[in-house]
């Protein structure tokens, strides 16, 4: 979950960027998936953390 939160603000942050560059520089960092330990204090199990990983790391791939 905390992978997929931070790649929906990313997602927001560079059209935002785009559009407000209307002949003014603008800079925007979109950074990439950032690993914690939000899934395992969820509670999900050890599997599905891994699994979620896995998937994230093919995504981008």
């Amino acid at each position: 979950m905390d992978v997929l939160v931070n790649n929906a603000g990313a997602t927001k942050v560079m059209p935002l960027a785009q559009t407000t560059a209307d002949g003014i520089r603008v800079n925007a960092l979109a950074p990439g998936p950032t690993e914690s330990q939000a899934l395992a204090a969820a509670g999900l199990p050890e599997t599905t953390v891994e699994q979620a990983k896995q998937d994230e790391a093919d995504r981008i791939s």
